[in-house]
């Protein structure tokens, strides 16, 4: 696939098992109108942001703007709420302040476009807040959602999100 915005990011060139990941994800979103969040599953830097930053280079002139980076969003909202320290020995205030941010910043991103990558998304399992729950009536309305699950037993991180209420799309580089 060409490059035609010019973006950094679509200025890649992918692995063979991200080509194939793409073209799977390209296949879903053409047949059907998906009404739950696409998956992207893997090891940690198996490519999963490589390949959604690639394929929002492909589709929107501004990619960034359907891009959600969970892990430094929330953090910046923590701290502009205010010392960071605060949380540290309140795990239910800072669960309620994260959740609170990441409705937000759903709505917000949603609010702009029809299509959204939630990427680095590891802060949401410490804290239990269900990801799919808060996306699923975005993708029910019929926007896409694109996430990026990282997936390794090494780090005890397991993709767990039920087939049901998503459409996983695994990106293993060995295959």
């Amino acid at each position: 696939m060409a490059n035609e915005g010019g973006h950094p990011w679509g200025a890649v060139d992918l692995r063979p098992h991200q080509a194939a990941a793409l073209t799977e994800l390209d296949s879903l979103l053409a047949r059907e109108a998906v009404r739950r969040p696409i998956v992207l599953v893997g090891e940690f830097q198996a490519g999963k942001t490589t390949l959604a930053r690639y394929w929002l280079a492909q589709h929107f002139a501004e990619p960034e703007r359907h891009y959600l980076p969970v892990g430094d969003t929330l953090t910046r909202a923590l701290m502009e709420d205010g010392p960071i320290e605060e949380y540290a020995d309140a795990p239910a205030k800072a669960k309620v302040a994260l959740r609170l941010a990441l409705d937000t910043a759903l709505e917000t991103r949603f609010a702009e476009g029809r299509a959204l990558v939630i990427d680095s998304i590891e802060i949401l399992r410490e804290y239990d807040i269900p990801l799919l729950t808060l996306v699923e009536p975005y993708t029910r309305a019929g926007k896409v959602a694109v996430v990026c699950v990282p997936e390794s037993p090494r780090y005890g991180f397991s993709f767990d999100f039920p087939a049901f209420e998503c459409y996983p799309i695994p990106m293993d580089p060995r295959s």
